[in-house]
């Protein structure tokens, strides 16, 4: 959630050697993180990834991801719980 984005970047942890790289970017309603869309779930973690929300003047919105039983990366925005789309 947060509040002040303008460009959220939205980076995941790589996965480890071998895997695919997860991608994903933000959505905004008004100045605050609405929704992180998984575009790429990666392959080949064997634990969640880190998850960074950058922007040059937004903050206080977080995420932490889940793997589901593929070892694919999806993400969850924290306090509103509310399932990223993938």
């Amino acid at each position: 959630v947060g509040s002040g984005y303008t460009e959220p970047y939205i980076q995941i942890g790589p996965p480890p050697a071998g895997g695919t790289q997860a991608t994903a970017y933000a959505t905004l309603y008004l100045d605050k993180i609405d929704t992180i869309v998984v575009t790429d779930p990666g392959e080949g973690y064997t634990s969640a990834p880190n998850i960074t929300i950058n922007d040059t003047t937004g903050s206080g919105a977080s995420a932490h991801s889940v793997l589901n039983e593929s070892a694919t990366a999806t993400s969850y925005v924290n306090k509103q719980q509310r399932h990223l789309i993938q």
